[in-house]
């Protein structure tokens, strides 16, 4: 056995630690804006259809204020018509005037019909605004307690993060250049992982049985021994040093 390929492989299976830690944290840390952005997301779909319950509700109020304008012009309609029938001595003339004002009577009567529906239309908002502003206020206090931990928890990952990245380049730092080079390029190749032991003649990496020549070779550690099949670097768990 060559003890400085045991060394530095020793090396290797603890940075891989850091450096496996490091990478679901950064993942973690990802996705916060995307978690953000669900939380902020979700209040202003609220606050959308809030506004359009209000939109709604001014329609109504608009249609109601346009019906009650109606209603009122006819009322004077019918007074100023019932003061021209006093006038009125033909017959023919009469009639034809009390049919204008019987027809503006039903009229009136059809849109106070209207006003009284649009009026429970808009209480029916009125009541449901409220509601929906309440649901509202209760949703911003949770989303920004729910960002408030997003965000904390990001902040601990962070910091974490850090302290790993320091404990990694202490590590990296006692490795052989063309070991660190080996290694980093392994990572990046092999999905994040580098070193992997091999457990019942398996590699634990791509699950590939080893062949009993490479293990006999992994066995020696007289150099590095890659998997045939992921390429990442391979080792005997029980031959790791206590």
């Amino acid at each position: 056995m060559n003890n400085k390929v045991l060394e530095q492989r020793e090396l290797m299976i603890k940075l891989q630690t850091y450096d496996k830690k490091i990478i679901e944290l950064e993942k973690v840390l990802e996705k916060v804006d995307g978690e953000i952005t669900v939380l902020e997301q979700n209040f202003l779909d609220e606050e959308k259809k809030l506004d359009g319950l209000k939109e709604s509700r001014l329609e109504k109020k608009k249609m109601y204020g346009m019906y009650e304008s109606d209603f009122e012009s006819n009322n004077q309609r019918i007074e100023k018509y019932e003061q021209h029938l006093k006038k009125l001595a033909n017959p023919k003339d009469y009639r034809a005037l009390q049919r204008e004002v019987d027809e503006t009577r039903k009229l009136n009567d059809e849109i106070q019909e209207s006003l009284l529906t649009l009026l429970e239309e808009i209480e029916e908002f009125d009541s449901v605004i409220r509601d929906k502003e309440a649901s509202i206020l209760q949703l911003k206090s949770l989303t920004e307690s729910q960002k408030e931990e997003v965000l904390k928890k990001a902040e601990n990952e962070a910091r974490e993060k850090t302290e790993l990245i320091s404990k990694k380049n202490e590590i990296s730092e006692n490795l052989d250049p063309k070991i660190k080079e080996i290694y980093y390029d392994t990572l990046k190749k092999s999905g994040g992982v580098a070193i992997v032991p091999v457990s019942n003649q398996v590699c634990n990496g791509c699950f590939l049985r080893i062949p009993p020549q490479v293990l006999i070779e992994i066995k020696k550690a007289n150099e590095l021994i890659y998997c045939p099949r992921c390429h990442r670097i391979v080792y005997l768990e029980e031959d790791r040093p206590i």
